[in-house]
């Protein structure tokens, strides 16, 4: 949050604020935009509405909308500098929104000028190659063990000037004789440093979680955006441009700014769902590093708030488990509402970072900031954060109230696909039927039978197809016994066993996939009819990726380290 005064936050929520909009073309004023401005709309997000899961994968742009009466194009300079200020005391206080660039080419409709803005996140949309700083990292000395590793150092026998400080030599030295060069790996913050100087973009934080980690490969194939983006994702953060244009790593975490909003000044407000992390997970093809847990809880309106973090399985730049644990010792426990509030007194000095909270019939709630901010004379503001509402809906709990039927019963169901997935736990009778006591659905049934020889688990679901007027009856059957776990359909051949030996999928009597331990060999196996990879796979210490440049299909090789 940018920092007011006391008196200015007391001024801004009054009702009768006088405000003054300040434009600025390449550090020149223009001179009555006030009067001339129709109105400025500015947004910025830093989760996109509508995402099945929260995640750090992204770099925060502010974008902004002008409508300006009497606009001579010759006028319009980069960059573009915009406040606000509010009058308190008889003196305007202002509050700079940011420095923007031109995101489109201004239109023109008769006297009117349109402005379409975005800050300096634009910058970064460029390509990048990570290549020379990588490279770049020497130290100088005169330690001989050095000579050994011909790959990583090498003897400098002419005259040499030092432009990187050395162990035993400072910047300038000139060097004659028996030194070395030892060639170094780069730290994430080295990394960041080079993309700003590149980008020509200040890069305003220094310190960050697991800033030190050093890194030697480099994807030729990503533009800047997306390395600020992996970078600050690894750093527990989100990436986004400050009010003066520099860049900075936000921590998403309990120690946010909390800004506290009186409830009665919302025109309305409706509650998403709340979401706690408590678990963080990074996975890819061959590593899997999760700290934290979801929190075993009886009552599915709490157990369902707790979520999990996943780090980007695409992101190079995570190398062992001690980063995400540093990572889920910074977010653990943050906790925000999926929230709208519709139209109320605009505040500027809000990030959308900071964090709003409000209490309503004894409840408190907190969230996100992020929210399109109007000013045409006056100042409004819709606040929305809503994420995870399409993974909730498609996840269903069904919990038996009837004791000592089940402890914990969960059911997914795809009402699309007529698919149902069945997990339960500790079961106190041979027979349960297990019924959804929020509404009895008569197309629904499951029941569970155990014998001797072991369980079986027949799944029927009806699905009503109105329009063609009949019905689709699908029967899924689970055993499982000392054989392992089978599950078929009566409406396919494609059957799925499990053991603890092998994972195997048939159609009929052919083996479309097959995962196991070969004891001839004493080797792991996999056997495929048919394989389609559609990002990467990893052999040994390269990645074969498929992707795309300037709208043409490629297939790369990449050098991951190992």
């Amino acid at each position: 949050m940018y920092t007011v005064s006391n008196k200015y936050k007391d001024v801004i929520y009054s009702g009768g604020a006088t405000h003054r909009l300040s434009l600025l073309f390449n550090n020149v004023e223009y001179e009555n935009a006030n009067a001339k401005v129709e109105y400025v709309k500015v947004k910025s997000n830093i989760l996109s509405n509508g995402e099945e899961r929260f995640n750090l994968d992204n770099f925060v742009s502010k974008e902004v909308e002008i409508k300006i009466h009497d606009l001579d194009l010759d006028d319009i300079v980069e960059p573009i500098n915009i406040s606000i200020g509010t009058l308190v005391d008889n003196d305007y206080e202002y509050v700079p929104i940011g420095v923007f660039n031109l995101s489109e080419a201004p239109t023109k409709d008769g006297n009117t000028t349109t402005l379409k803005l975005r800050d300096n996140s634009i910058k970064f949309d460029v390509p990048y190659n990570a290549e020379g700083v990588i490279n770049s990292q020497y130290i100088i000395t005169t330690d001989e063990v050095y000579s050994d590793n011909k790959e990583y150092y090498s003897l400098v026998n002419d005259e040499y000037t030092l432009l990187i400080v050395g162990t035993d030599y400072e910047v300038g030295d000139t060097i004659t004789g028996d030194v070395y060069q030892k060639k170094m790996s780069v730290t994430m913050l080295q990394l960041l440093q080079d993309i700003c100087n590149t980008c020509g973009v200040t890069l305003e934080t220094t310190t960050f979680i697991n800033q030190n980690t050093e890194i030697s490969v480099w994807d030729n194939t990503i533009n800047a955006r997306q390395y600020v983006m992996y970078v600050a994702e690894k750093a527990g953060s989100i990436a986004t441009i400050s009010r003066t244009g520099g860049l900075q790593l936000i921590p998403i975490n309990n120690n946010l700014t909390t800004f506290n909003l009186d409830v009665n000044l919302m025109e309305s407000f409706t509650e998403g769902d709340k979401f706690i992390i408590s678990r963080v997970v990074y996975e890819d093809a061959i590593r899997k590093y999760e700290y934290g847990g979801i929190p075993e809880e009886e009552d599915w309106n709490i157990a369902r708030q707790y979520t999990t973090l996943y780090i980007n399985a695409s992101n190079p730049y995570i190398t062992d488990a001690s980063e995400i644990e540093a990572i889920y010792n910074s977010i653990n426990g943050f906790s925000i509402y999926g929230m709208k509030i519709t139209k109320i007194l605009g505040n500027p000095a809000l990030d959308p970072y900071d964090l709003i909270s409000f209490t309503y019939n004894g409840k408190t709630y907190t969230t996100f900031a992020q929210n399109e901010l109007t000013y045409n004379g006056v100042m409004t503001q819709v606040f929305e954060t809503n994420i995870g509402t399409l993974e909730k809906a498609q996840e269903n709990v069904t919990v038996n109230t009837e004791e000592a039927r089940f402890k914990r019963v969960y059911t997914n169901i795809d009402q699309m696909e007529g698919k149902i997935e069945l997990n339960a736990t500790e079961t106190a009778e041979n027979t349960t039927l297990i019924n959804n006591q929020g509404e009895q659905i008569e197309a629904l049934g499951t029941r569970l039978t155990q014998t001797t020889e072991g369980i079986t688990a027949q799944v029927t679901a009806i699905q009503e197809q109105v329009d063609e007027g009949t019905n689709l009856v699908k029967t899924t059957s689970v055993t499982v016994n000392n054989d392992g776990i089978s599950v078929a359909t009566d409406t396919s051949e494609i059957e799925t066993q499990i053991t603890n030996e092998e994972f195997k999928i048939t159609h009929g009597d052919d083996t479309l996939a097959w995962f196991g331990y070969d004891n001839t060999t004493n080797e792991t196996k996999s056997e495929v009819n048919n394989l389609t990879v559609d990002k990467y796979f990893i052999v040994g210490n390269h990645r074969v990726e498929a992707y795309e440049n300037n709208g043409e299909k490629h297939t790369g090789f990449f050098y991951i380290g190992g």
